[in-house]
């Protein structure tokens, strides 16, 4: 469990040094961002190990370390700090929460595979095509039982089993 001395540090230390953002990834789709930018690596370590989630890089062409923290792991930090915030950022928040629930380009909601009607083969996800599966991360993944098949047919065709 964090201490709450820690989430109070870290809602100051973004209040001032942070942001909350949607950023693109690639053409087409959005994700939510939470970060924030020093020239010292120590605060930016501070905030990792609150956290526990993100990364903190360096920039040397710039001489600037920064933190970032993407998806939902940024959407529920938001959440979390949103009433030590101003109202400022309170705002900001607010947007990017909105953005990222309607936008159905967005990663880390689950809209752009989720709102997909067919599999890039173009079979149908119906109740008796689609196979859901439980991934390692905890996510559950969807496939097509007709490719799947197929899939295993040229396999075991290939490898003479």
């Amino acid at each position: 469990m964090r201490d709450i001395k820690d989430i109070n540090w870290l809602a100051g230390f973004l209040e001032g040094e942070g942001s909350f953002m949607m950023t693109r990834n690639g053409k087409k789709s959005r994700m939510p961002r939470l970060t924030a930018s020093q020239k010292q690596r120590w605060p930016l370590e501070k905030v990792l190990s609150i956290i526990r989630l993100g990364n903190v890089h360096y920039i040397e062409s710039i001489d600037m370390y920064f933190y970032n923290l993407y998806c939902n792991n940024a959407i529920q930090w938001m959440m979390t700090l949103y009433s030590l915030m101003s109202p400022r950022r309170q705002e900001q928040i607010r947007k990017v929460i909105e953005l990222w629930k309607n936008s159905p380009g967005s990663v880390g909601n689950g809209s752009v595979n989720r709102n997909k009607t067919h599999c890039p083969k173009g079979h149908e996800y119906t109740k008796e095509n689609t196979y859901m599966c439980l991934k390692k991360n905890g996510k559950i993944s969807r496939s097509c039982r007709i490719c799947g098949r197929r899939h295993r047919k040229e396999y075991y065709e290939k490898s003479g089993k």
